[in-house]
């Protein structure tokens, strides 16, 4: 008998002779069960089914961790069942046995209740759960009623979904110290503690996240930077990915991790730019799926996301005021180390900044419900979660950011030339009325720039992506009919 994890069901099953080796010749049917059958028996005796919220059947290891197998593909149910058949009975199940097991199975589970599903962070009651990652299931939960504000439990209390991009985090050390990553990171002061509070806010799944863009010169570490910052929450093979060409290729990139970071990015396409707003709130994109006729795929998914090289001003309409850009200090080069130094000094100060990083997490998650700011930015949540680091910590963390996003926006509003040519017809009238192609007659500029639009209507679409930059920089655009005539007008005007 092989030394296997399944090797106490060979004890369960009559078919097997207590060598390994099964009774009767399965192959040509003389037996009182198929071999499909069997592998049933053995999925069901060692796993429970189950299905998540949208409907895909898993199953759990009774005695292991609390993990949601899939039932096929890489890492799924399938090789584990194969494993257990040959332990218990001595030899190699057909793929077709296999096959018809696992649609008896999918049958079973889709009978079962929908359960949750999560990926690397989660919340239970009170408390806000982290995947550790490991074999043996572990979690932290971060909580009121935990010591210190959180503790690691050997048992999770919901299910997790894992995927090759979902690394082990280390073992946190109790009383660590956050700082300790300013020497492996460096970012400004006005901006370290956006930083921060973005880490805390990492640990949330159920509040949007702002998108964190990376700026600094040539040479300050930004891909370095992202790295260290995936590495400390949701490490994994491949930290960096690169920007992705299409919806599907997005899809493809956020959906086996928690942090996303996409790196040298030199510009972001209108669909991407919608895809990470999406990302940001969590909203659904419903497509058709591939190889179907009438079946759809949703992409639903909240993610914490950071975009390296990148112009923020470059970023326009709704993203733009998703994001919390941290400036990147170019390292003196007297002070750089080499690979093999900076990786040696990291894994050895990183479980005291996870712990420095939990600690801090406790205290501003057990005030956050008693938090009222006097004035909150568009990420809301994200502004309330900084008040609390503020009232912990004593800095200014949501000053910093409201001011980093008025910054944001001045530079979306310069950097798109709609935007720009609007502002400037408003400085100089004060208050503009009238249709999209009178817009566009009064704001086309002379020679006309590569992408201006060429209607009327192309020129109303990009003028309502850029809304909210407007309205920061004192522009209100208001949409209505004209009294007698019905037609479409834009009314443009000064706020404070």
């Amino acid at each position: 008998m092989s030394s296997s994890k399944y090797a106490d069901l060979a004890a369960l099953f009559p078919g097997n002779n207590g060598d390994g080796t099964a009774t009767g010749d399965p192959e040509t049917g003389r037996r009182d069960t198929t071999i499909a059958m069997q592998l049933v028996e053995l999925a069901e005796a060692r796993y429970e089914l189950g299905r998540s919220l949208d409907g895909t059947a898993h199953a759990v290891d009774k005695h292991g961790p609390a993990v949601a197998l899939p039932l096929r593909g890489a890492g799924g149910l399938r090789a584990s069942l194969a494993d257990a058949y040959m332990t218990v009975y001595g030899r190699v199940p057909s793929s077709a046995s296999l096959t018809d097991a696992l649609a008896v199975l999918e049958g079973r589970a889709q009978r079962t209740d929908r359960r949750p599903v999560h990926l690397r962070v989660a919340r239970h009651c009170d408390d806000r759960l982290v995947d550790m990652g490991d074999e043996a299931g572990h979690v932290i939960a971060i909580g009121p009623d935990h010591p210190g504000g959180w503790q690691l439990l050997d048992r999770s209390p919901v299910l997790w979904r894992r995927s090759r991009l979902t690394g082990e985090l280390p073992e946190p050390t109790r009383g660590g110290d956050i700082e300790l990553l300013r020497r492996h990171i460096r970012v400004s002061d006005d901006t370290w503690p956006v930083l921060v509070g973005w880490l805390v806010a990492g640990l949330d799944p159920d509040i949007p996240h702002p998108v964190m863009p990376l700026t600094g010169p040539q040479g300050a570490g930004k891909s370095t930077t992202a790295r260290r910052l995936v590495d400390l929450l949701d490490p994994g093979p491949a930290p960096l990915r690169t920007s992705p060409r299409s919806v599907e290729d997005w899809a493809v990139a956020a959906a086996g991790s928690w942090f996303v970071a996409l790196d040298n990015v030199s510009t972001i396409p209108e669909w991407l730019s919608d895809a990470l707003c999406r990302a940001v709130t969590g909203d659904g994109l419903v497509r058709r799926a591939l190889y179907t006729d009438n079946e759809l795929a949703v992409l639903a998914f909240r993610r914490v996301v950071i975009i390296t090289s990148i112009d923020p001003g470059a970023l326009r309409g709704d993203l733009a005021e998703r994001l919390a850009p941290v400036e990147v200090r170019r390292i003196p080069d007297r002070e750089r180390l080499d690979e093999d130094a900076m990786e040696a000094a990291w894994a050895a100060d990183r479980p005291a900044i996870l712990g420095g990083l939990l600690d801090l997490a406790g205290e501003v998650y057990e005030r956050l419900p008693n938090v009222r700011p006097d004035r909150l930015p568009r990420m809301a949540d994200f502004g309330r979660l900084l008040a609390a680091l503020d009232d912990v910590t004593g800095w200014d963390a949501l000053d910093k950011y409201l001011d980093l996003s008025g910054q944001v926006m001045v530079a979306a509003v310069d950097d798109d030339p709609v935007a720009s040519a609007v502002r400037d017809l408003v400085q100089r009238v004060g208050t503009w009325t009238g249709t999209a192609a009178e817009l566009l007659e009064a704001t086309t500029p002379d020679p006309v720039p590569r992408g201006w639009p060429s209607s009327p209507r192309g020129l109303s679409g990009r003028l309502r992506r850029a809304e909210e930059p407007l309205r920061s920089v004192g522009i209100e655009v208001a949409y209505g009919r004209q009294a007698g005539t019905g037609r479409r007008i834009i009314s443009l005007s000064r706020t404070e």
